[in-house]
C-alpha cells in the first residue's frame, strides 16, 4: 500500500527442501588399542530426498590420525584408549546439511610381563640350571589365556604345576644346551586384546681346569 492508498500484490513460490539424514557407521565399534595401531573403518548410510549427497565432513575425537576427513569411508587410528565421539556432517545437492555423531570404543591391552624367581637368575651355569618363570602381566583378573615359548623344543625340558608349561602361569625350565634363549609370553584378555613380551636368558658353559707342570710328564722316582 502506497501513501496514496494504492495497492499491489506479488506472489513468489518458495520451495522448502527436506534436509538429508546423516547416518554414520562403523565396521567395528570396539577395537583394542594395540599401541595406537588400531584402525577404525568409518562409513555412511546417510540418505537425502535428492538421492545425491555431495559432501562429507568428518571430525574425529582428539588424538586421532587423521583428525578430519572429507572421504565417505575414512580409516582412523586413535592414539589413546577410551570412548571416542566422532562427528559427521553431510551436504546434499540442494545445499541442505545434517549432522550426527558416532562413538568408537578403544580398549586398553593387557601388559605382558615375565618374572624370574629369583630375579637375578637370568644367567645361570649349565650344570644345575633351572629357570623359574612366572607371568606377572597386568589385568590379571581379566587375562583368560597365555602362551609361553622357551626356545627350540629339543633344547629344554619344561614342567609346571598343572602339567601344561606352555599355558600355566608358572613354569620351571631346564636347558640341555649352552646358549642364549629367547623366552616369549603372549597374553589375551576377555576382550580379545593381546600383548607379548620377549626376554633373554643365558646358559653359560663351565670353565675348564687345565693341569700343567714345569717338568716332563715322565720323571725319576727319586727326583719327582
Amino acid at each position: 500500500t502506497s501513501n496514496q492508498g494504492c495497492t499491489d500484490t506479488v506472489r513468489k513460490k518458495i520451495v522448502v527442501q527436506d534436509r538429508p539424514t546423516a547416518i554414520p557407521t562403523l565396521k567395528d565399534t570396539t577395537l583394542c588399542f594395540n599401541g595406537g595401531n588400531n584402525a577404525f573403518s568409518f562409513g555412511s548410510n546417510s540418505t537425502s530426498p535428492s538421492n545425491n549427497i555431495v559432501g562429507y565432513r568428518w571430525t574425529f575425537d582428539s588424538k586421532s590420525s587423521p583428525d578430519t576427513s572429507i572421504l565417505k569411508e575414512p580409516t582412523v587410528s586413535f592414539k589413546t584408549a577410551g570412548n571416542k565421539t566422532n562427528q559427521l556432517i553431510i551436504e546434499d545437492a540442494n545445499g541442505c546439511f545434517d549432522t550426527a555423531t558416532i562413538t568408537a570404543y578403544v580398549l586398553l591391552n593387557p601388559i605382558a610381563k615375565i618374572s624370574l624367581v629369583p630375579s637375578f637368575s637370568y644367567s645361570q651355569c649349565f650344570r644345575g640350571n633351572q629357570f623359574n618363570f612366572e607371568s606377572s602381566s597386568t589385568k590379571v583378573d581379566s587375562i583368560v589365556d597365555l602362551t609361553w615359548s622357551y626356545g627350540p623344543t629339543n633344547d629344554y625340558t619344561a614342567t609346571s604345576p598343572n602339567n601344561n608349561p606352555t599355558k600355566d602361569n608358572k613354569s620351571q625350565v631346564i636347558y640341555n644346551k649352552v646358549g642364549v634363549y629367547s623366552v616369549k609370553l603372549v597374553v589375551r584378555d576377555t576382550n580379545g586384546c593381546i600383548d607379548s613380551v620377549i626376554t633373554a636368558v643365558t646358559v653359560k658353559d663351565h670353565p675348564k681346569v687345565l693341569l700343567t707342570s714345569d717338568f716332563s710328564n715322565s720323571q725319576c722316582v727319586n727326583r719327582n
